[in-house]
């Protein structure tokens, strides 16, 4: 969740999900999968995260 923490944008946000959320719904349990999505989305949902990182904005 870290990685999660660490996301400047929603960009990030969605090179992470689109890299790692299918490997982890393969190896952890569905609980711990929820835990990590459900994180994902209150990060995602956050209205001050930009949409694309400053370098990039």
């Amino acid at each position: 969740m870290s990685l999660i923490d660490q996301a400047s944008s929603y960009h990030e946000l969605a090179v992470f999900r689109s890299r790692y959320f299918t490997l982890m719904e393969r190896t952890l349990p569905k609980e711990a999968c929820r835990l990590v999505k459900d994180h994902w989305n209150k990060k995602a949902k956050d209205p001050k995260l930009p949409i694309a990182p400053a370098s990039k904005a």
